[in-house]
């Protein structure tokens, strides 16, 4: 197998946080295909696609990618509000994989590793004749990157914004109903993506790496899994880290989700739980944090654990198990 290479007449210098984010989007969106053409029998054409839904217009993400891969490719309506970047034909496809290449995840090299062999091969067998291209694409230079985007660890932030543009979402999955009679909601972040039975994705493992906070869970089938972190104070770190980055669809959509859980909450204070009562206790964690007690709701609560019907259990199978989603890392 073989990698693809830049050519020498690329534009510099290259901004390589812009080409992160677009790897990052490329892993949660883009594939690499094999294009069949019906006037040529066994012919095989490389073409690369993004695609991504905007009811308003042509998604600023798509534009965004555009400009990543130097300008080439286009951005095309499908049906109702869907739109697709995609490119065809070796010569702009591997310059565009070339591009990507540094910061892409191992599902997607394979993928476009095994179309770039299979369409090598059909010109090393001599069924079809290699031509020279028949124009070169005309490149746009990225425009000048802080000097602090070639960090390492920026460069990491930048790979995970572009799949939570591609994939992520931010949210409030549920309400509740506080013990003082008031709603709360669960605020929270999360991205799917498919892995192999039982083995979470690559790149949900990269994304948990690099975000340090959340946690990974299968959901439905076998090799259905997603990242997942919840509460203000992570969804909020999890925002300012890669808001540098990260669409402006996905910024407004974090920030409206925060907004509300944060509204929705209601707190006690230093000297009462949030149903009224003076606590009766303060003391200093070991690890420095402050805990505070309230004896009367600790009886409050007692009393309806005891109140609550005792879980069913079947004495051959043990307790009943939940259905609810696993948490595998």
């Amino acid at each position: 197998m073989r990698e693809p290479v830049l050519p020498a007449e690329i534009p510099q210098p290259l901004n390589h946080a812009l080409l992160a984010w677009a790897a990052g989007f490329f892993d949660g969106e883009g594939s690499t295909i094999l294009r069949t053409d019906s006037r040529r029998r066994g012919y095989h054409q490389l073409e690369l696609s993004v695609p991504q839904s905007d009811s308003s217009g042509t998604p600023e993400v798509l534009i965004k990618f555009q400009q990543a891969v130097l300008g080439f490719g286009r951005i095309r309506k499908e049906a109702g509000a869907m739109y697709k970047w995609s490119v065809s034909g070796r010569v702009e496809a591997e310059l565009a994989l070339a591009l990507l290449w540094p910061w892409l995840g191992t599902v997607k090299r394979q993928q476009a590793q095994t179309a770039m062999d299979q369409v090598e091969q059909q010109y090393i067998e001599g069924r079809f004749r290699l031509h020279a291209p028949r124009k070169r694409p005309a490149l746009e230079p990225h425009g000048a990157a802080r000097e602090s985007d070639s960090d390492l660890r920026r460069l990491e932030f930048a790979w995970a914004a572009g799949f939570i543009d591609a994939e992520g979402c931010f949210g409030l999955p549920k309400r509740y109903e506080r013990k003082d009679g008031s709603v709360g909601f669960v605020l929270r972040a999360s991205a799917p993506q498919h892995g192999a039975q039982g083995v979470p994705a690559e790149v949900l493992v990269k994304l948990l790496r690099i975000l340090g906070v959340g946690r990974i869970e299968r959901h439905g089938e076998v090799d259905d899994f997603r990242w997942v972190t919840e509460g203000t104070v992570n969804v909020n770190a999890v925002l300012e880290e890669l808001r540098p980055w990260l669409g402006r669809v996905k910024v407004v959509q974090a920030e409206t989700a925060i907004a509300t859980a944060v509204a929705a909450r209601v707190r006690g204070d230093g000297e009462r739980c949030v149903r009224g009562h003076l606590y009766d206790r303060v003391y200093l964690r070991a690890d420095g944090t402050i805990h505070r007690i309230c004896n009367s709701c600790d009886r409050l609560n007692e009393r309806t654990t005891r109140a609550s019907p005792s879980p069913r259990t079947d004495a051959a199978k043990g307790p009943r198990r939940s259905r609810t989603a696993r948490s595998v890392l």
